[in-house]
């Protein structure tokens, strides 16, 4: 149960920062970020899709998705980066 409200309290959040980040985007023409961004980002709405991870994409590949807000089609490009930390190994 507990769970469920972390759940909840989570989704409500990324949604009131999602609604900020759409104002914001509004202010500057209209124009959303789009670009290298963490999640797949609908280009007409906004909307980010942070099941993004689930479409499979290999890098340099692009796909057609539809919007899970707007329903509207666009175009996904996945980009990979790895990044490596290394640590002094104790003892």
């Amino acid at each position: 149960m507990l769970s469920s409200i972390l759940d909840n309290q989570l989704i409500d959040n990324y949604e009131e920062l999602n609604k900020i980040k759409l104002k914001k985007d509004e202010m500057m023409n209209n124009e959303i970020d789009t670009q290298y961004t963490r999640y797949a980002t609908c280009p007409y709405c906004g909307y980010e899709n942070w099941d993004s991870w689930e479409l499979h994409l290999d890098s340099g590949t692009e796909i057609e998705v539809d919007c899970g807000k707007c329903e509207k089609t666009y175009l996904v490009f996945c980009d990979i980066d790895i990044t490596y930390c290394s640590n002094k190994k104790e003892g």
